[in-house]
């Protein structure tokens, strides 16, 4: 505890914390739309299939 105390934020934690929070924004939308992507191709396939069998 005393150690975390004594630390005392630089720019260059707060640029680290920006990027981190940047970079896992970032993987949440790309994460996002693969999702959605998958979602949509599967439901294409999933379409067809149905298509095919009537």
């Amino acid at each position: 505890g005393v150690l975390f105390l004594k630390h005392v934020h630089s720019d260059d934690d707060i640029f680290l914390n920006t990027r981190n929070i940047l970079i896992s924004s970032y993987k949440n939308y790309v994460s996002f739309y693969y999702l959605k992507i998958v979602y949509i191709v599967f439901n294409i396939s999933t379409y067809k299939v149905s298509f095919n069998i009537d």
